[in-house]
């Protein structure tokens, strides 16, 4: 009990620090933006997220993900923790995947920043995956609580897992 609120006190203390977080206020800016994108630009998976909320029990979870292009989101679902997700694009664009069971994309649909469908909320029980358009793009993603790793059965069966052969196949 003692390190987990030590741990606690120390995020807290980080956020204090934080230029960003004014009071009660969480900031997103173009300096978090843009460096969450360079965090993604080494990063093997090449993507990046920055979390709004203090503590993975919250109720509702809030975080940014930078993804630069070539970055593979395996397609899942989440019908065993039964949660919901809201995304909404902060930067650039993405095209949002949708299959079937069978894992036959169903639709693509094309999400922006600047126009056009910026958000949208998906059901638990929504097969889906993100692929970034153009060079860079950030998401928020809102999510209910508490976080609960994404289950081996949510992950699809047919899709590659990330790092596996066949994942640039896969993506064209």
């Amino acid at each position: 009990m003692t390190l987990l609120v030590s741990a606690q006190r120390r995020r807290d203390k980080a956020v204090e620090d934080d230029p960003r977080c004014l009071r009660m206020i969480k900031r997103i800016d173009d300096e978090l933006l843009d460096g969450l994108l360079r965090q993604a630009d080494k990063a093997p998976r090449r993507r990046a997220h920055h979390n709004l909320h203090m503590s993975e029990d919250e109720v509702v979870l809030r975080l940014c993900i930078a993804l630069k292009h070539g970055t593979y989101v395996r397609p899942h679902c989440h019908r065993v923790s039964g949660k919901w997700e809201l995304l909404l694009v902060l930067r650039g664009s993405v095209d949002l995947l949708l299959y079937d069971e069978a894992g036959r994309l169903e639709a693509r649909h094309a999400m922006s920043a600047v126009g056009g469908l910026t958000a949208v909320e998906l059901s638990a029980e929504t097969w889906h995956s993100i692929a970034t358009t153009g060079e860079d793009a950030v998401l928020m993603e809102v999510k209910a609580g508490p976080f609960v790793p994404t289950a081996p059965e949510e992950f699809a069966a047919w899709a590659p897992a990330e790092g596996a052969a066949g994942v640039a196949a896969f993506q064209e």
